[in-house]
C-alpha cells in the first residue's frame, strides 16, 4: 500500500540525484531554516511599520512550508513503519503548539486587562479555540491583540483535516497526488467564484481556511512527488545555475506589486505565488551550502528559524510598546531594538516553555 509514495531509488549513476537524495534525508532538511526566518522577517517588518514589505507573503511561505514538512514527516514515518499514527501525529503537534500558543494567549490577556487596553472578547476566545480566522472574516474588531492568530487557526484546522485525508489517500496512493492537484484548482475556481459572483469581502477571501487551503496543499503536493522522485527533473533544471533563486525570489517580490488589486491578489497572485515559493524551497536545498546562499545555514539564521513560532506570536505585543520606546530615534534603531526585545520574549518562550514540551515529542 505505501509503495507509490515511498522513497524512490536514487540512480547510482546520477550524481547530482544521489547528492540532491542525500540533502532531502537528513536529519534536518537544509535551507528550511533560512525560509522560516525569511518568513517571520517579513511579518516583522510588515507589523512594524514598513508598509513597502508585505507581511502576507511571509505567512503564504509558512503555510507552503507547513503543508510540506508535516506531509514530510508523515512520509518518513510511512517508509518507516507502513502506516501513520494519527494519535502519536495530535500528540506531537500539541507538544508542538499548544503551549507556546496558550501561554502567550494569557499572557497577552493579563497585560491587556492590566494596561486597561480594550479586549475584543470574540476574538480572543475565537483565537483560544483556533477559528479566530472565521470570527475576524466576519466580525470587524479594532482590537490588537489576537488579529496574527487568524493564521495559526487556518494551520490547526490543516492539522485536524489532513492527516486523516493522507490515510485515506493511502488505499490508492497512485491517486493521491491528483487529488491534491484537482483539490488546489477547486481552490482557485472557488476563490474566484467567491470574488467576481458572490462577491464575498476581502476579509474572507484573506482569511478563510477554504479560500487559503490551495496554499497548504501546494506543499503537501511538493513533499509527495519530492519524496517518491518525481520532481528530480525539475528541481535539476531549477538548480542549473546559482543565479535562479534569485530569479525566484525577485519574481516572488515582485508579484507584490499587484497586491493592490483584489482581482490580482485573489486569482493570479494567490496561484503563482505558492508555486514560486515551493520552486524557491527546492532551489534552496540545493544551494544551501553554496554561494551567498550559505547565509540560509549561518547559525543566527537557523536560530531565528527555530525560533520563528514564539516570535509570530511575541511580535504582537512587543513591536508597538518596543516602537513607542524608542521614539525619536533613528527608524533603523527603532526596528533595531523592537526586533532585539522581540527576539528576547521569543527565546524565553522557546526555552522556558516550548523545548520541555519538545523533549517529551520522542516519545510519540
Amino acid at each position: 500500500m505505501a509503495r507509490p509514495l515511498a522513497s524512490s531509488a536514487t540512480p547510482a549513476t546520477d550524481t547530482w540525484a544521489a547528492a540532491y537524495h542525500a540533502k532531502l534525508n537528513r536529519g534536518t532538511i537544509p535551507g528550511l531554516d533560512g525560509i522560516r526566518a525569511l518568513a517571520v522577517l517579513l511579518v516583522i517588518a510588515s507589523h512594524f511599520g514598513f508598509t513597502w514589505i508585505n507581511g502576507a507573503l511571509g505567512v503564504l511561505i509558512f503555510f507552503v512550508l507547513s503543508g510540506f514538512l508535516i506531509t514530510w514527516l508523515m512520509l518518513k514515518e510511512l517508509d518507516k513503519s507502513g502506516t501513520v499514527s494519527l494519535k502519536n501525529f495530535y500528540r506531537r503537534r500539541m507538544l508542538r503548539i499548544f503551549p507556546a500558543f496558550y501561554a502567550f494567549w494569557l499572557a497577552g490577556v493579563i497585560i491587556y486587562l492590566v494596561r486597561g487596553h480594550h479586549l475584543d472578547w470574540g476574538q480572543v476566545w475565537s483565537a483560544f479555540f483556533y477559528v479566530s480566522n472565521y470570527w475576524m472574516a466576519l466580525v470587524p474588531s479594532s482590537c490588537m491583540l489576537f488579529p496574527h492568530t487568524w493564521s495559526l487557526s487556518i494551520e490547526e484546522q490543516f492539522y485536524l483535516l489532513w492527516p486523516a485525508l493522507f490515510l485515506l489517500g493511502l488505499r490508492n496512493p497512485r491517486r493521491l497526488p491528483w487529488l491534491l492537484g484537482t483539490a488546489i484548482i477547486v481552490v482557485w475556481v472557488h476563490r474566484a467564484l467567491l470574488l467576481f459572483v458572490f462577491h464575498a469581502p476581502q476579509e474572507y477571501l484573506y482569511r478563510a481556511f477554504d479560500t487559503r487551503l490551495d496554499h497548504l496543499a501546494v506543499g503537501c503536493l511538493l513533499a509527495i512527488l519530492l519524496r517518491r522522485g518525481v520532481l528530480y527533473g525539475l528541481a535539476r533544471f531549477l538548480t542549473r545555475s546559482v543565479w535562479l533563486p534569485a530569479l525566484t525570489l525577485g519574481l516572488l517580490f515582485a508579484a507584490q506589486a499587484g497586491h493592490n488589486s483584489p482581482a490580482f491578489i485573489y486569482t493570479v497572485g494567490y496561484a503563482v505565488e505558492p508555486l514560486l515559493t515551493a520552486c524557491f524551497l527546492l532551489q534552496l536545498i540545493w544551494f544551501s551550502d553554496s554561494g551567498a546562499w550559505r547565509i540560509v545555514e549561518r547559525p543566527i539564521v537557523r536560530y531565528l528559524g527555530r525560533i520563528s513560532y514564539p516570535l509570530y506570536l511575541w511580535q504582537q505585543l512587543t513591536l508597538f510598546t518596543s516602537k513607542q520606546m524608542m521614539a525619536g530615534q533613528h527608524i533603523a534603531l527603532q526596528f533595531a531594538f523592537a526586533l532585539a526585545v522581540t527576539v528576547a520574549f521569543a527565546s524565553a518562550s522557546y526555552y522556558v516553555v516550548e523545548k520541555p514540551f519538545l523533549r517529551m515529542k520522542s516519545r510519540f
